[in-house]
């Protein structure tokens, strides 16, 4: 139960005056006003302690405590000690179940059939944009028989009734400073970001970065200290996300993209390219995953768990599982083949793979490698020669590379085709690869294997020749911003691949997709 109204209007509009005997009663007996007495008379059937509080102000040394029930001997009813304005005050108690009553004069408790409050409308006028009209709140004052919300009792005398600090708000009398509630958690707030103030600073040192500015002056793609009000108001790093809130960023330095939790561990530091996020755990946990890949949400839309493992990792582990079935016709079996290759012929170098190509960049080239001359090499994997895939937004997704590159360096994109393809003499070569129906998993053609070793022979020459600094990169085509070789790409002798060609193509591929579906639950790109 919640305690009372304090000024005499609450109490007078809420009909429950605290109750006490008259002086007379308690200058009979000087000595039994000190202590408790309990009555056994006919009056007081239940044996209740007597109230023995002599005035309506308790002047006696004698105090009632709250939440006990009482006998009034002048009223001659029970009631209940209720804690106000630092003492405790005698309210009528319901005869069910002990709480207080809306007044003297009611028996039982609002919830037990007794009567209910009922507030007035404050009658104070307000001049808003609709010109004056009446205040919209709740009465709970009666001021010289004018009802009153909180808001205008207190605006009629601030400096007794209001917080002592804003006084707007009305003051606490459970409070030795008086106090709202307020005000008390602002004054909280303001010790804890002085306290944490040195370490703040001592961050924004450490990290380069500024004091986080507010969402109006704040820049995309910048680092910011800021304190955390859910950590305690310890300091970290934020980034802008989106135009609405600071979100903690990937504790890499330098990096802007957003940390992601991992649900496992809790741990939220890293952002999904520097380890951040669900994880796969690996088929062998021992040895963990081997692309050390991001997995999906389980509650993600149109996203197929795969027991906390990500797509390859669960087609090792349960090779005959329904779902690594179906998932095995539409994984990057060709990219893998091709990352396994060039990692076995270039052991000494560190291959990026499907990775974002700068901070705040969502296009990831396939592979890379960062050459120490200020020389990047991209290996994309084109299946089928990406013939679905408009040139104009291939095109844009080279200008991010080349906008987001370092300051001087050259980019050569190596774009790899391992299917098949038309050469300069017009004849088709197959593709490299075949379904095999027996386990269900895209392999190299045994028939093809010869074809397939030529191929992966010519990527790394190109490869090498273009680590060699002395090499030159030969300057970009007129319709593109960096330098770009296709490799057994079809239709090179520079005819224009038509609309017709490039509709049959999804065609082809929107079928294989659906003739998988029947196999099994369909699946989703596994990044």
């Amino acid at each position: 139960m919640s305690d009372p109204p304090l000024s005499p209007s609450i109490r007078a509009l809420m009909m429950c005056t605290p109750c006490s005997n008259d002086d007379d009663d308690s200058d009979d007996d000087d000595d039994s006003t000190s202590e408790q007495t309990t009555s056994q008379s006919e009056e007081n059937p239940r044996g209740l302690p007597l109230w023995n509080a002599g005035t309506r102000w308790n002047p006696t040394n004698w105090k009632g405590e709250a939440g006990v029930l009482y006998w009034h001997p002048k009223h001659k009813f029970q009631g209940v000690g209720t804690n106000q304005i630092g003492r405790v005050v005698f309210y009528r108690a319901c005869i069910v179940c002990g709480q207080s009553t809306k007044s003297k004069k009611e028996t039982h408790c609002s919830k037990c059939g007794g009567a209910k409050q009922v507030l007035q409308q404050c009658e104070i006028i307000v001049n808003d944009s609709n010109g004056e009209t009446r205040c919209t709140n709740k009465a709970i004052h009666n001021e010289a028989g004018v009802h009153k919300c909180r808001k205008h009792y207190v605006a009629s005398n601030p400096s007794e009734r209001g917080c002592q600090q804003c006084q707007v708000a009305p003051r606490s009398h459970t409070r030795e400073d008086g106090l709202c509630k307020d005000c008390v958690r602002k004054n909280k707030v303001a010790v804890h970001i002085d306290a944490q103030r040195p370490a703040l600073e001592a961050l924004m040192e450490g990290e380069g970065v500024e004091e986080w500015p507010g969402l109006e002056a704040a820049n995309p793609k910048t680092r910011y200290a800021a304190l955390n009000d859910k950590d305690g108001y310890r300091p970290h790093v934020v980034v802008l996300y989106g135009r609405r809130q600071a979100v903690r960023a990937c504790e890499k330095r330098g990096c802007c993209t957003r940390a992601r939790q991992n649900p496992d561990t809790g741990e939220l530091k890293w952002c999904i390219q520097h380890g951040g996020g669900r994880r796969c755990k690996g088929a062998n946990e021992a040895e963990g995953c081997p692309l050390g890949r991001m997995i999906n949400d389980p509650n993600a839309k149109q996203a197929i768990w795969y027991d906390g493992l990500c797509v390859k990792c669960f087609c090792d582990a349960f090779p005959n599982e329904p779902r690594a079935i179906n998932a095995r016709k539409w994984h990057k079996a060709r990219e893998q083949e091709v990352v396994a290759v060039l990692k076995e012929a270039f052991p000494g170098r560190h291959w990026i793979l499907d990775k974002g190509f700068a901070k705040g960049v969502l296009q990831r080239p396939d592979m890379r490698l960062n050459a120490r001359h200020r020389r990047i090499v991209l290996v994309e994997i084109d299946e089928d020669s990406h013939r679905s895939y408009e040139c104009a937004k291939e095109r844009a997704r080279e200008a991010v590379f080349l906008a987001n590159a370092p300051l001087g360096a050259e980019i050569v994109m190596l774009r790899f085709n391992p299917d098949h393809y038309t050469d300069y003499d017009g004849i088709r070569h197959p593709s490299c690869f075949k379904f095999n129906p027996t386990t269900g998993t895209v392999i190299v053609d045994p028939k093809q294997r010869k074809q397939w070793a030529a191929r992966c022979a010519d990527l790394i020459s190109a490869i090498e020749n273009y680590l060699n600094p002395e090499t030159e990169v030969p300057p970009p085509e007129e319709d593109r911003v960096i330098f770009s070789a296709e490799l057994f790409y079809d239709n090179i002798s520079g005819a224009p691949v038509g609309d017709a060609e490039r509709a049959r193509a999804k065609k082809r591929k929107i079928g294989k997709f659906r003739a998988a579906q029947t196999g099994g639950a369909s699946c989703s790109k596994d990044n």
